[in-house]
Formats: structure tokens, sequence, C-alpha cells
């Protein structure tokens, strides 16, 4: 789907995703509030009132848009390249399907984008890493497409690694975009979150992968079909990573043989991607971009919150742990330990209170044991 030079801000699936591209330019100035405030709109974009960037408003005069019903009417490929990172001297063409075997599954691609919004949407955060995003990726192509999902790969930088890996693995209906601000997951995957149009949501780090049936398995649960909030197993991987690519150096199965518990409000106990959220269930939900650490685990609670999740007997994420990396898994990490932790610990603990006096001794126990700082049981 070509994108518009103009959105109204709207709940609707049809007005959401052209204004979240129009907003990941930081061109808001083109999102009308309401459908009466379109035509206005168009007149003060056509007169030049509206502030763009150069090089789009030239291409605008090079198509000899010039009314601002025309201007409503077009659609134009000029934005989805300009957040693409495509190169200047590429010329739009609308979009067709791609057809494209995939050697790893067997099964061939070729989806309308005209059809029904995808089952599942994985939301991948990258930072300047191809190598380990390619396998990433390459998993990811693997699903059996029957299931119906798409890939959202959010890049907090400029790189042409990440680029080249994109454009030869993902399909006519996902998406890459490269965004601006500060670095780091938590604004990456907002804005997959703005993009995303399955009923499902996912998430998966650039440096992980999913076993080749997983979204077959996952799909065929009862608790996905009733549209549950689910958590599952994962297979974890101790890696060396090489400049001619990683080493395995040991490898688990990790089984959540027991619930989910009260403990979710000491720390951590299920990472991000080893849940499906339904998108009704999240909406809303963002993940804190100030935090340098623990943004993900914030986010879990905030939908905890909203309803717990079920756990199904599926295997699906490999989590690659760099056997010389000790931080929390961040594309940046060296404000992720220390006293920066420590903070992280008491924020989101100040948002999200423990439910009982037992948890909250058991938070300043933790936190004690942890740093050495006793903090009141008051306090959590």
């Amino acid at each position: 789907m070509n994108k518009p030079w103009l959105a109204v801000a709207h709940k609707a699936p049809w007005s959401r995703r052209p204004a979240a591209w129009l907003h990941a330019l930081g061109l808001d100035a083109c999102i009308a509030a309401s459908a009466n405030e379109l035509p206005s709109l168009a007149e003060s974009f056509v007169a030049g009132k509206i502030a763009i960037p150069d090089d789009l408003r030239q291409s605008i005069r090079e198509q000899g848009i010039g009314d601002p019903q025309t201007t409503v009417a077009t659609f134009a490929s000029l934005i989805e390249q300009h957040c693409r990172g495509a190169a200047p001297d590429e010329t739009p063409k609308s979009p067709q399907p791609k057809i494209a075997a995939d050697s790893r599954s067997g099964h061939q691609d070729n989806t309308d984008v005209n059809a029904a919004p995808p089952f599942f949407s994985i939301i991948v955060p990258t930072h300047l890493r191809p190598t380990l995003l390619h396998r990433t990726l390459t998993s990811l192509r693997a699903q059996d497409t029957s299931v119906g999902y798409e890939i959202i790969v959010i890049s907090d930088a400029a790189d042409t690694g990440t680029d080249h890996v994109c454009h030869g693995l993902l399909r006519q209906q996902d998406t890459y975009l490269r965004r601006n601000g500060l670095p780091g997951p938590a604004a990456s995957r907002n804005l997959g979150l703005s993009l995303a149009r399955g009923q499902y949501i996912l998430f998966l780090d650039d440096d992980d992968a999913w076993r080749p049936d997983f979204l077959t398995q996952l799909h065929a649960r009862p608790e996905i079909r009733q549209g549950q909030p689910v958590y599952f197993d994962a297979t974890r991987i101790l890696e060396k990573r090489l400049p001619d690519g990683p080493v395995k150096l040991f490898e688990e199965n990790f089984k959540k043989t027991e619930p989910l518990s009260e403990e979710a409000y000491i720390k951590n106990q299920i990472p991000i991607c080893n849940h499906a959220f339904p998108r009704h269930l999240i909406a809303g939900l963002e993940f804190d971009p100030n935090m340098r650490a623990y943004e993900d685990w914030d986010f879990c609670l905030a939908a905890y919150r909203r309803q717990w999740p079920t756990h199904v007997p599926v295997l699906g994420p490999i989590i690659f742990i760099a056997h010389e990396d000790g931080s929390d898994r961040r594309s940046d990490t060296t404000g992720a330990k220390g006293i920066e932790a420590f903070l992280d610990y008491l924020y989101v603990y100040r948002r999200h209170p423990a439910p009982n006096d037992t948890l909250r001794l058991q938070r300043s126990m933790f936190l004690d044991r942890a740093t050495g700082i006793s903090i009141p049981t008051e306090c959590f």
C-alpha cells in the first residue's frame, strides 16, 4: 500500500497506518485531527505553509501536484522510500506482490497486499547487527506463511548492512523503517506497535530466532483461538561471537514448569520474546524510552494488570546469549548496569505497586542483596 501525503488522526485501521508513517517522519503537521479539517490542511500543504523536508517538497513539484483535491487523492511512494532509506536516485515504483521461494521452509510467498490483516505481527528492533539480524529474519521467513504473519523491523541507526539484509529477506507485506531519535529498543518497539496490523503481537530481538514450526504450533493452540495472552517456552544457546560469525558453546531448553507468579512483581520472570499479546489487550501501552534497562519488564507488568497470561507448552524462541557479554542484551548496555539499573528497578516498583505486604518486603530484601542499599518497605 502506498502512503498518503496527508492523513487523518483516527483509531480506524484505514487511517491508523498512514498516520503512523507520517509520524515516523516527524510530519505530524500533515495529520489532520478530523476529516473536516482535511481540506484546509490540504490547502496549507499546497500553499507551502507546512514545513516538510526539501527533497519531499521537490518531489511533489516534479509530480505536478497543484491543488488540494489532487493532493488529498494522490498516493505517493516517496514517504515510504524516505522511511526505508532508499537511495535518492531510485525512482519510486508502485509496490507489487513479490513471489519468492523460501529455501528453508519450502513455502512460497505470493501475498496479495490488499488481503486481510495478518494474524501475527512480529516486531524486531535492531541496532547495527546485520549478521545477527540475518539469522533472525531467516528464522522468521522459515515459518509457515499459511498462518498469516507480518514482520516489522525498526532500525535506530543508518546502516547499509542492515538495509541489505532487510531488502533481501523481507516480503512485500513486511515493513522496514529507519527511525530518528535516541538509540534503544523501546522507541523502536513503540513505532512497530503503531504500524502492527495483526491480531497478536510478538516481539523478537535482533540476535534471537524462532524454531521453524513455532508459529504453526502457536496458532493451533486453543488459548490463541480464544484470544488469550500467552507465554511459552524457549531454547537458550550460549555462543561466542567472532568476526566470522557466532559459534555455539552450550544449549539448553528453558521450560516454565511453574506458572507465572507474583514474583514477577519482584524481578522479570519471562522475557518479552516469550509472550504473545492480543493487540487489543495492549492498546495504548508503550515501552518507556527513558529507561536504561527493564523497559520490557515494565511493559509486561502493565499488560499483566489487564489480563494475566496463560502458559502454553510450545517451544518457540531461541535466545542466543553472548559468552563475552554480561549485559541485559540492549544495543548500548553501558548505562544499563550499576546505579542506572538500580534506579530503573525503583522506577518499575513505583509504577507497579506490590499488591501485598509480603511482596513489598521481598522487593526491599532483593534490592538490599543486589545493591547493598536498604530501602524501607513502605516505598514499594
